[in-house]
């Protein structure tokens, strides 16, 4: 191995990449609060688990290399298992940068609430990959401290464990410290040497089955390999050098990395072989269909799927800007538009990819019904170099030999995929405005986002709110519209930006805060230049209501600061609602300013100035709130603003913008 240079070393920056002398462009990483996070997790989600039959595939407690763990006492019932993932995104299509978060999701957890709420464990921001030491060491380090140590929650010890790690083909070799899928041994999972053969202008490294099965890797393999790169310098059998995924206490970092099957089938095989049957470049060959386009899409489009098929598809033709989704729906829903047009000799073929898919990814399945898998897939493989010839039997195509392996030690493919990190790195991405401090604001604003939902949730469960204020806040936090009590914490839809101006809307206020509600509505003043009209109407046909139509969400805002302020919620709850609203409120707009102050005062004077002779509750110390969300926002030790500073706020904000009563 090429040894670095000292003099070079010292031009580096810490992360280990060299400077650039004529752009700055610093490379960094954010760590995150890892074991507040997971505290935070338990003590509003609790673990369960549920047993599974011993014959039997399902969730990835239900594999065999898990429940090997729990017989050596290594898990428990009280036991936090993990995936990790990594992968990079680009925030901007014109930006040289990108990110890179480093997550974990819980196994414990339902699957539901699994795939929406995701451990941040650290972010790197850069214009190149993240160098392995800089990047890992301090996250395998404080795993390692979590896993020595635990975690103690409500006086009950829990203990942490990594089981899997998920990631793309390129991202595996660079926390393994492997060669890449291009080189020599690039399989992840046996000694398959692959083949180095001429293609077009190039060359491709091709992976062809022969009669008898490689050797799968193991931790005595790699450890073996390891000391023989060490001595001659140069990689064994793949292995590069050391990786500090070896650091935490036994860890089996062989048999934690799976192929997983978003990348290697969806965006891999299924997506090369409907390009081998539509590109121009094949229109010769004997599988293609290029002639038949227009009857394939026909067919593709007026094919109405189930619901569970939430993406609409779109033409072959188009195959661009296909979603990985649509790849697997294609292959798992849309098999019967290739009838009568591809060659049954390829059509049969395909079939057989689609069945085998079809049971691995089932809710749970048989062992004896992977087993046949694990064969009918080595067959599809070795039929693949006849149909469509050597070079196109690449590492993908390889990995087709190993998914059945996967289910068996880990559960169905879908509790290994990385369609939930993906879909994460979609909501970190939509949580950034503007292209200063991206990391930052992405990880700020998850944290905030997620914290604060719950608590809403919890407020919205513990109390009959009125159903205005009930839609505000699922408005405000993309609640799912549906009765509060049958809330789920932890479930965020798509879009995840937090929004407070919208579209108009009609809403119903029951007669039980129809006095409250119009009382004070009807103390709300407007600017005499503003368009907003409020129309209030009593329904004849049933019991009396009063539809209020607000034409701009500001006055709802407004109607809703009111109404907490002036209803019968309790002291605490109310000052949570009220800082909670002020803070998630828009900076950018002088309404939501003067909303925020609003907000901000009323808090503060029932804090040192409650009725009835209470006792104040200052934020210095905190106490009096039993929520968790408002001291993430504001801090535990010190008070963000207090009253004297609120009072300098708002006489600057009028003196130099607009006048609050204008406004509010």
């Amino acid at each position: 191995m090429k040894q670095d240079n000292p003099e070079e070393i010292q031009l580096r920056q810490p992360c280990g990449h060299k400077f650039i002398k004529s752009v700055h462009r610093p490379c960094f990483i954010l760590r995150m609060p890892i074991e507040k996070q997971l505290v935070y997790f338990i003590e509003h989600h609790g673990i369960k688990l549920q047993e599974m039959d011993s014959n039997y595939r399902g969730d990835l407690h239900s594999g065999e290399c898990y429940k090997k763990l729990r017989d050596k006492g290594f898990i428990d019932d009280l036991t936090i298992t993990v995936i990790w993932n990594t992968d990079g995104a680009q925030p901007y299509k014109m930006s040289k940068n990108g990110i890179w978060p480093f997550m974990a999701t819980i196994n414990e957890a339902p699957y539901k609430l699994r795939r929406n709420y995701v451990i941040l464990l650290a972010l790197w921001f850069g214009n190149k990959k993240p160098p392995l030491h800089a990047f890992l060491d301090w996250i395998v380090k404080e795993w390692a401290r979590l896993e020595n140590d635990g975690i103690n929650v409500k006086g009950i010890h829990y203990k942490i464990r990594v089981l899997v790690i998920t990631t793309d083909t390129m991202a595996r070799p660079l926390i393994r410290n492997t060669t890449q899928f291009n080189g020599q041994f690039g399989c992840d999972f046996c000694l398959h040497p692959g083949e180095q053969i001429k293609k077009g202008r190039g060359s491709t490294r091709i992976y062809l089955e022969k009669p008898e099965p490689f050797e799968l890797r193991s931790m005595e393999q790699h450890k073996e390999d390891l000391n023989i790169a060490k001595a001659t310098r140069k990689p064994s059998h793949g292995v590069c050098g050391p990786t500090p995924l070896a650091d935490l206490p036994g860890f089996d970092f062989i048999k934690a990395f799976v192929p997983e099957y978003m990348h290697s089938c969806c965006q891999g095989v299924f997506k090369l072989m409907i390009k081998l049957w539509t590109f121009q470049k094949y229109s010769k060959e004997p599988w293609s269909v290029r002639g038949k386009l227009e009857v394939l899409n026909s067919r593709l489009l007026n094919t109405k799927p189930p619901y569970e098929i939430t993406r609409v598809m779109i033409a072959l033709d188009d195959l661009s800007n296909w979603k990985a989704s649509m790849f697997r729906a294609f292959v798992l829903f849309y098999v019967d538009v290739l009838e009568d047009v591809l060659p049954k000799e390829f059509f049969d073929h395909f079939v057989n990819l689609s069945y085998g898919m079809f049971v691995l990814l089932q809710e749970k399945v048989s062992v004896s019904d992977v087993e046949k898998i694990k064969v009918l897939f080595r067959h599809f493989v070795i039929d693949f170099e006849k149909l469509y010839g050597a070079t196109h039997v690449g590492i993908n195509v390889h990995f087709l030999i190993h998914l059945s392996q996967s289910v068996l030690d880990w559960g169905c493919l879908w509790t290994t995929s990385t369609f939930i990190p993906e879909w994460f790195n979609g909501v970190l991405m939509s949580l950034s405005n503007g292209t200063q401090a991206i990391a930052d604001q992405m990880a700020t604003n998850y944290l905030l986002k997620l914290t604060v939902r719950d608590e809403a949730v919890t407020l919205l469960q513990k109390y009959i709110l009125p159903p205005h204020v009930t839609r505000q806040l699922c408005e405000l936090l993309r609640l799912p519209k549906e009765t509060p009590r049958g809330f789920s914490k932890g479930t965020f839809s798509n879009n995840d930006k937090v929004e407070l101006l919208g579209h108009s809307s009609v809403r119903n206020l029951d007669r039980c805060i129809e006095q409250e509600a119009h009382n004070s509505i009807s103390n709300l003043k407007s600017s005499p230049e503003s368009d907003t009209e409020i129309l209030t109407q009593l329904d004849p046909e049933c019991a009396p209501k009063y539809q209020v139509k607000f034409r701009s969400n500001f006055l709802l805002t407004c109607s809703i600061v009111n109404v907490l302020i002036k209803g019968e919620t309790p002291l605490t709850d109310k000052i949570t609602a009220l800082e909670l609203i002020g803070a998630s409120l828009p900076k950018n707009y002088e309404d939501s300013v003067a909303v925020m102050l609003r907000c901000w005062r009323n808090a503060m004077n029932l804090r040192y100035f409650p009725a009835d002779g209470e006792p104040p509750l200052p934020k210095t110390p905190y106490v009096g709130v039993t929520f968790v969300a408002s001291p993430m926002v504001f801090g535990h030790a010190v008070e963000v603003i207090f009253i004297e500073g609120m009072n300098l706020f708002e006489e600057y904000f009028e003196r130099n913008i607009v006048d609050l009563d204008s406004r509010v």
